[in-house]
């Protein structure tokens, strides 16, 4: 099951999380792009018109007649800046336009035909994210790993340190027991000493 994700976004001195959206490409085995919709971002930022992250400004992601469609790229654990007015890198580079032009309709712009060519350089970013993060999830299971082999091989020296002292507490007793066993036949042999030499005593003196 496949966890929601979201795009942190920063205005001012407010900062809101909006939920991230994916894409079923086919022909992009089990990776779907994700986009967030400039709708979905003006639900919670209603003035928003475009993106910065550390001060660079982000580019809409283009579709396959070169127009640019009201969605962007998702960058994962990073702080979007959103602006009201349009970056000052991309009015010194617009194109002029017709005074005569008609403005499109609000409603195609948050609502942008994605295809699958206007897609192709947004996949390849996400492809090349994902495997970023496998690829520290492999290393990170690797390091967990040998921390736990490390921890079974000192479990199992730990083990067998105890064993051996057992054995060696065993051993001593074993030793006491005959030390305590030569001691007593010691003492025996002693008594019948002491009641020989009575004995002989006893003798002499009738």
């Amino acid at each position: 099951m496949t966890h929601q994700l979201y795009q942190q976004f920063r205005q001012a001195d407010k900062a809101q999380k909006v939920s991230v959206r994916t894409l079923n490409i086919p022909g992009t085995s089990d990776t779907s792009p994700y986009f967030l919709s400039l709708k979905d971002i003006r639900d919670t930022f209603p003035n928003a018109q475009y993106f910065e992250l550390n001060g660079q400004p982000i580019s809409f992601l283009p579709d396959h007649d070169g127009t640019r469609p009201q969605c962007i790229a998702f960058y994962p654990d990073k702080i979007l800046d959103v602006l009201t007015d349009e970056p000052q890198s991309d009015k010194s580079n617009a194109v002029t336009h017709d005074s005569t032009r008609v403005e499109p309709d609000i409603q195609n712009l948050e609502h942008p035909r994605l295809t699958s060519s206007s897609l192709v350089p947004f996949v390849a970013h996400n492809v090349e994210q994902t495997t970023i993060i496998k690829s520290e999830s492999h290393d990170l299971q690797g390091r967990m790993l040998s921390l736990l082999l490390k921890a079974e091989m000192k479990e199992d020296k730990l083990l067998a340190q105890q064993d051996m002292m057992i054995k060696l507490q065993l051993e001593a007793k074993v030793k006491n027991d005959k030390i305590l066993a030569l001691q007593m036949e010691a003492k025996e042999k002693d008594d019948k000493m002491l009641a020989l030499q009575q004995e002989a005593k006893q003798k002499d003196d009738k």
